[in-house]
């Protein structure tokens, strides 16, 4: 973030940069105490301690000139495991230059780091804000309104999936949230420029349109259905009136005791704020999160207005579910396998702008059992960590018909009863489940489980349990698939000791449904003749 939002340039390559790199980091002195003698013993570790040393790794370690950082390490081996034999790998090799034995041709990759030369503005400011209103004030909230544009501009040259979680967790609210809580926020005018340049900047980065319904859904926080952007007009007065609220007693013993002061500034913010919410907060509320739910209140009841058909209605109720959102709250990372594709063109290069919802229910398309695979195959690698084997389409099950269930298995899952489960994906925005998914969330997946539930009636009995799996997918669930997840997630817990495998269960779950909604919809419209086969 840091980099993006810096205007410092790259150093040339040259005698003098390479003299000015040295004159920073120069060589070891001649009179360096030696190296002692390498002794017969020497300190070891074992696996614990390489995994505690992991673990107090600060957020954001930079790696070596190899690229891998402490997080990778992390990631790599959060599930002790199926892990274990990379800990053990890793553990010997850490005894292995603890011994002394490192050969000096190694040691600059191994010991070395990653520098970067760059040419630094002579243009540094003091951390600080602008406690009152006027020319300063504007001028401030001008540059910063420059610095955010730098920042946008720069996002075009990083991934999508990158630059989603950069905007949304780092680079506008939470970058303006100091300024916003200790000074009087921008005019409506500067309010109103740092929305447009970050919507402007947004549909430009994504290559996606917003309408003023769009948009305003966008805004929102997740838990609401939205991105997370926020709005600087909206949020300001609240993070500031919060921010005065918290630290009034600490004025109270700074400011002389003889003299009665009165915070006009911060009288005229709650008066302003009043007048388009109603005397409905006490000034002396020191929780941003309760100045902002009316601001936010109004906007999700306008949203909802805008959007009062039931596919629209279904959608936003539908996308507000955990795993529905989960997907945005993900770290991208290429070798976790967590990071999106940046964007999608059709077969001759052409921009795909369609919605393609067909593509999630159509049964020509092959995404559909793809997805259907995917999911099947998840699943039978959460019982492989729960240790409960289990079979995949297993024959025999039914005697009196062909049907099979996409997994069984082999040792008894509660209560002395084996699990059979079917997987399915009903569409949240299908014809058939729209007027019900319009009205209450999870309908879909709800109508399909009690489908399931009487193809498969002759699974349950004193033996065996059976459990459908139905995933809308806009990532609503039913009740008896939340059970199921809930079940194999403590399970897992139980074992591996780890808390937030539940939470990667959810995240992992979330993001197979994006990666194959998307396949689907492409595929589909990569079949439709008017692209596949273009009129020359």
């Amino acid at each position: 973030m840091r980099i993006l939002a810096s205007t410092d340039t790259m150093a040339p390559d040259s005698t003098n940069t390479i003299n000015s790199l040295k004159d920073k980091h120069p060589p070891a002195p001649l009179d360096r105490k030696p190296s002692p003698n390498k002794e017969s013993t020497s300190v070891t570790v074992n696996p614990q301690q390489i995994m505690l040393c992991l673990r107090q790794f600060p957020k954001g370690t930079s790696g070596g000139r190899d690229g891998l950082t402490p997080q990778h390490l992390r990631d790599l081996t959060h599930d002790k495991i199926e892990t274990a034999e990379l800990i053990s790998a890793m553990t010997d090799f850490i005894n292995l230059l603890l011994s002394g034995v490192c050969p000096p041709e190694v040691v600059p990759y191994l010991f070395g780091g990653r520098l970067v030369a760059l040419i630094e503005m002579n243009d540094l400011k003091f951390l600080g804000s602008i406690v009152c209103r006027g020319k300063r004030h504007d001028n401030f909230w001008a540059e910063k309104l420059k610095d955010f544009k730098h920042i946008m501009s720069m996002m075009t040259e990083i991934g999508k999936h990158d630059a989603l979680v950069l905007l949304t967790q780092a680079a506008f609210i939470l970058r303006l949230s100091y300024f916003l809580r200790t000074s009087p926020g921008p005019s409506q005018q500067k309010s109103d420029e740092f929305n447009n340049e970050l919507r402007m900047g947004f549909q430009k980065i994504f290559n996606v349109f917003f309408d003023d319904k769009g948009w305003k859904q966008a805004i929102l926080p997740v838990n609401m259905g939205g991105l997370g952007l926020g709005v600087v007009a909206e949020l300001a007065p609240s993070a500031f009136l919060s921010s005065a609220a918290a630290t009034a007693a600490l004025q109270d013993k700074i400011l002389p005791m003889d003299v009665a002061y009165q915070d006009d500034l911060r009288l005229e913010t709650f008066r302003r704020w009043c007048t388009v919410y109603g005397d409905i907060m006490d000034i002396n509320v020191c929780s941003q999160k309760k100045w902002n739910e009316p601001s936010l209140n109004v906007s999700k009841s306008k949203l909802e207005e805008l959007n009062d058909s039931p596919s629209d209605k279904a959608r936003l109720m539908a996308v507000r579910s955990e795993l529905g959102s989960a997907w945005l709250r993900v770290i991208p990372s290429t070798a976790c396998g967590t990071r999106l594709d940046n964007g999608y063109r059709c077969l001759f290069g052409a921009d795909v702008f369609q919605l393609g919802h067909h593509g999630l229910s159509c049964r020509l398309g092959s995404g559909r059992q793809a997805r259907h695979s995917a999911m099947n195959d998840y699943i039978c690698k959460l019982f492989q960590k729960a240790d409960i084997p289990a079979v995949k389409e297993p024959a025999g099950l039914l005697s009196e018909s062909n049907f099979r269930p996409d997994g069984y298995t082999l040792v008894p899952w509660s209560q002395g009863c084996c699990l059979s489960w079917d997987v399915t994906f009903p569409h949240t925005l299908a014809e058939r489940y729209i007027n019900y998914t319009a009205m209450e969330q999870g309908s879909a997946a709800v109508k399909a489980a009690d489908f399931k539930n009487t193809k498969y009636k002759d699974l349950n009995d004193n033996t065996r349990v059976f459990v459908p799996i139905c995933v809308e997918t806009f990532g609503s669930v039913d009740k008896q698939t939340q059970l199921f997840f809930d079940n194999i997630a403590t399970k897992i817990v139980e074992k591996s000791g780890d808390p937030n495998d539940k939470i990667y269960i959810k995240q992992n779950i979330s993001l197979l449904l994006q990666k194959f909604n998307s396949f689907c919809i492409l595929e589909n419209i990569a079949k439709c003749p008017s692209v596949r086969d273009p009129v020359h």
